[in-house]
């Protein structure tokens, strides 16, 4: 659950987790862990241990184990189905605060039950042994649950010392068995909106999973409501409820179309005998633009199976069912778009090819299939995400060869060498050529094909199918790029070419939008020093660089009209590649931001490096602030790159920059969320309460300190991002609170160390004119406070009235907790 606000249901919730977690105990069971009641790794020794409750420990080795079972420990036979705890006992010392951690995770078979980790951040401060505890519910009288103890596998991995002074030790004691009680009647297993993303317009549905888990029939009501944005939930209606013995049954409850955009959380609450039992609930957004609450993030927890869904749609020889898979687990997190990198032959010359396969023009080392694109976009699309397709400057692959053939006209060239832009290789034209001679053809029909006659939908036709694309992927691999030629865009002709190239190529796969990576189709480059790029007559496109921004515009303009004259709802992006190009070129950024459109800010994936004025933290929080509000108050939607592309070197650097990013109204690229730590699932947050990061309305109030007064028992980092948001009469007043890194500089702490939670920030905001106070809420992806689990919630706070002013207080700030109070 993620946080019910609001009358009934808030109460509801309330009392369901008191009941939950009362300690009743009726039996209890103690496990040690060097006893006959556990496997182990080889790996791990016992050793004597006086303060150890048997007197001996198991010692976990920090290098050269598996990160999988390392230690088992199951639930004692006399055990019966019911409510639990597992307590893991540790001593854990020198850990990193987010770094490395210790989990144990207690499983039904296959099934996760539940989990817990040890991390410095929680163990801190605290010696000898400490009970972190796992609740879980046990099902299956039949499959008794095991807890399975796994670590990362080495310490150099994060940095740590290997050996001496600083290096971590961990011992495991026992494992403590809890009995809480007795099942449930029954429980939710699942709510569903059928989209993680709708459009205003768009239908959808919330499905309600419910199981009964005692041993006569059960019936019950299920009721549902959509809260949303900070709003009371509304009542979407309720069904009764009538379940077998053991049977698990979905509920739907049909919605229509919401209108209202961003953040809503579906919310289901399950009664018997005129009583709750069980609650649940998950978020949805609504926005006709992708991009406006574009997010998503994987668990980062180390150990786990890869969960970068977008590995398998890259490249070729994807079943149908790890298609399905895929755009599951992009659902589930919370990607709401979703662009495709590099896939076409050709780029803006050959977007909607003929082929079925082919290789991509851009790298030319990658196999790609028309049925796998397809397949991949229809599937997000059946879970809400939008799908967007990259399209590169420049025109490449074996189209591009034959166009410039017939139409040298189309092209620009050097004004240094004469030469078409940019290169062109012979020898690699002909490696390809030789490549698709040497292709088996019969055996893609016989196998690589599912769409040939007779395809019979089997495992071990598909086992055949991956199998088949083995030994041509890893052929093609070897391949190059055939040449980057850049079109002559001072041409409309060649304009409207390309924008008839993304129609077409939006007929055929379902793109959303596109996002044109760096160039914009310009007529001569924009970027260092200026030279002109010539035409086929060797005349200059454009003849200086405000002639080239002049065309541009008028490109984009010209893209966007002929597109939408086909796919009206089609967004347009783009990227630039250094730090002042959005101020340096402002028709064209202002022309790029216009109608929602996307604004990649790729020079920050290198603010980390140490030459880089942004890689101080303040800097980095002030780079990010104003960015953002540049492009938001043009109306766009900007998205800065994470450091070195693929996140900050360290846990730490990770988390903060995810959360300069997103407190400076950026869609972060690769955010920071370990399920390890207090400090939230961002994802779910932004998708929750996007519109109080995201909305291009907010306003950046750029002298706060006029109207907003900040303290807490420490120095907290809010000025930069205070944004005011005005919807008609309401006026909400967005403060966002961070705890500040300890360490100065990006990249200087493999301990990952965070400091002690900032306690009573009071926020007092100015009442404006002609206003009156109405609510102020703390909005939270970590945890409230260091003792409780994190969860994406709204809370509301209490107002104090005084003089003109209102006053709230938080009480905890972890990292990042962000206040908004409303006036009316």
């Amino acid at each position: 659950m993620n946080g019910i606000q609001g009358g009934r249901w808030c109460a509801v919730l309330v009392g369901l987790a008191a009941a939950h977690g009362a300690r009743a105990e009726t039996a209890a069971w103690l496990v040690e862990a060097e006893g006959p009641g556990a496997m182990r790794h080889a790996a791990v020794r016992i050793v004597d241990d006086a303060t150890a409750s048997g007197g001996q420990a198991l010692d976990l080795p920090l290098d050269d184990a598996p990160d999988w079972n390392v230690v088992n420990v199951a639930l004692p036979a006399a055990a019966t189905p019911g409510r639990y705890v597992a307590a893991m006992r540790l001593n854990v010392t020198d850990a990193p605060d987010i770094g490395r951690a210790w989990r144990g995770d207690v499983r039904q078979g296959g099934t996760l039950l539940g989990y817990a980790v040890a991390y410095g951040y929680t163990l801190r401060g605290k010696s000898g042994y400490q009970d972190v505890e796992i609740p879980f519910v046990w099902t299956d009288a039949a499959q008794p649950p095991v807890l399975s103890m796994r670590w990362t596998q080495k310490s150099a991995q994060a940095g740590l010392p290997q050996n001496g002074e600083g290096r971590p030790n961990v011992r495991l004691d026992a494992v403590a068995f809890r009995r809480l009680g007795d099942l449930p009647p029954a429980r939710i297993l699942r709510v569903w909106p059928d989209h993680v993303r709708y459009r205003q317009d768009e239908n959808g549905s919330i499905a309600v999973s419910v199981q009964n888990l005692s041993t006569a029939a059960v019936t019950g009501l299920v009721r549902v409501a959509l809260a949303h944005d900070l709003d009371e939930p509304q009542a979407l209606g309720q069904q009764a409820l009538a379940l077998a013995t053991g049977q698990t049954a979905e509920i739907v409850f049909p919605f229509a179309n919401p209108g209202r955009t961003y953040g809503y959380a579906a919310q289901a609450v399950l009664e018997i005998d005129g009583r709750p039992v069980d609650a649940g609930e998950e978020t949805f957004t609504v926005h006709d633009n992708p991009w406006a609450v574009a997010t998503g993030a994987p668990d980062q927890e180390p150990g786990d199976r890869e969960l970068n869904w977008q590995g398998r749609f890259y490249g070729i020889g994807a079943t149908d069912a790890e298609i399905e898979d895929c755009a599951l687990t992009a659902r589930r997190q919370y990607t709401t778009c979703a662009e495709f990198f590099s896939w076409s032959p050709g780029e803006c010359f050959d977007l909607a090819p003929k082929e079925p396969i082919w290789v991509r023009g851009n790298g030319g080392d990658l196999l790609r299939s028309k049925r796998e694109l397809q397949r991949a976009v229809a599937a997000l699309h059946r879970q809400g995400i939008a799908c967007i397709s990259y399209v590169a400057q420049q025109a490449m692959g074996e189209r591009a060869v034959a166009v410039l053939r017939e139409k040298p006209e189309w092209f620009s060239y050097s004004a240094a060498s004469g030469d078409v832009i940019d290169f062109y290789n012979v020898d690699v034209l002909e490696k390809h050529r030789a490549f698709w001679r040497a292709f088996d053809w019969p055996g893609y029909a016989a196998q690589g094909d599912p769409t040939a006659p007779g395809w019979v939908d089997s495992p071990e036709r598909w086992q055949a199918f991956a199998t088949f694309w083995t030994a041509p992927s890893e052929a093609a691999r070897q391949l190059g790029i055939i040449g980057y030629f850049v079109p002559n865009y001072a041409r409309l002709d060649v304009v409207d070419f390309c924008a008839d190239q993304v129609a077409a190529s939006a007929d055929m796969f379902g793109w959303d939008g596109l996002r044109w990576d760096c160039g914009h189709l310009n007529p001569g480059t924009l970027w260092g020093t200026f030279a002109p790029s010539l035409d086929f007559a060797g005349q200059p496109q454009a003849a200086t660089p405000a002639d080239v921004e002049s065309l541009t515009v008028r490109n984009l303009q010209r893209l966007k009209s002929r597109v939408r004259a086909r796919h009206p709802a089609y967004v347009i992006g783009s990227n630039f590649g250094q730090r002042d190009d959005a101020r340096r070129f402002p028709l064209q950024t202002a022309e790029l931001a216009r109608d929602g459109g996307w604004l990649m800010d790729e020079a920050a994936c290198g603010y980390n490096a140490a030459h880089s004025p942004y890689h101080f933290w303040d800097a980095y929080y002030a780079v990010m602030a104003d960015q953002g509000e540049h492009i938001t108050s043009l109306g766009g939607h900007y998205h800065p790159f994470a450091f070195t592309r693929t996140g900050g070197k360290y846990p730490v650097d990770g988390l903060y920059e995810t959360v300069f990013r997103l407190a400076g109204k950026g869609h972060p690229q690769i955010p920071f969320y370990n399920s390890r730590t207090p400090f939230g699932n961002v994802a779910q947050f932004s998708v929750r309460f996007g519109r109080f990061l995201f909305d291009p309305a907010i306003r950046r109030v750029d002298a706060p300190e006029s109207a907003v007064q900040v303290n807490a028992s420490a120095p907290l980092w809010w000025t930069r991002t205070v944004g005011r948001l005005r919807d008609g009469p309401r006026e909400d007043w967005i403060v966002h609170l961070i705890n500040p890194p300890l360490q100065r500089e990006v990249e200087r702490d493999p301990t990952s160390r965070m400091a002690e939670p900032v306690r009573d920030a009071s926020v007092t905001v100015a009442v404006p004119p002609g206003k009156r106070p109405t609510g102020a809420w703390a909005l939270a992806a970590e945890a409230w406070t260091t003792d409780a689990p994190p969860r994406t919630q709204a809370v509301p706070l209490e107002l104090d009235r005084t003089d003109g002013r209102v006053a709230v207080v938080v009480p905890q700030i972890l990292c990042w907790k962000t206040v908004v109070i409303r006036f009316e």
